[in-house]
């Protein structure tokens, strides 16, 4: 990701392409206590996570997670930069 870190502060078009999927509840055990070491009172339940209270835009709980992962990422900069479209391949 350095080729986009490059641009700070410049808007890009994003396009990531991969595969999504719900992980495993050990990862999602090991999210929840680390949203907790954060200071989000995240639990899971099920699938998905729990806490008290969330961000308005997150809708009420439950909330589930998905993994993602991309073999490939697109960036373009708007046209008033003039900047190369970069492209990133991951392994």
């Amino acid at each position: 990701m350095r080729a986009v870190d490059r641009s700070v502060g410049a808007a890009f078009c994003n396009l990531f392409r991969g595969f999504g999927s719900f992980p495993l509840q050990p990862s999602l055990e090991q999210a929840a206590r680390l949203y907790r070491e954060g200071g989000w009172p995240a639990e899971v339940q099920g699938d998905a996570f729990t806490a008290p209270f969330s961000a308005p835009s997150a809708g009420p709980p439950p909330w589930h997670v998905y993994r993602f992962t991309f073999h490939t990422a697109f960036g373009v900069a708007p046209r008033s930069r003039m900047a190369p479209p970069v492209s990133l391949f991951f392994a």
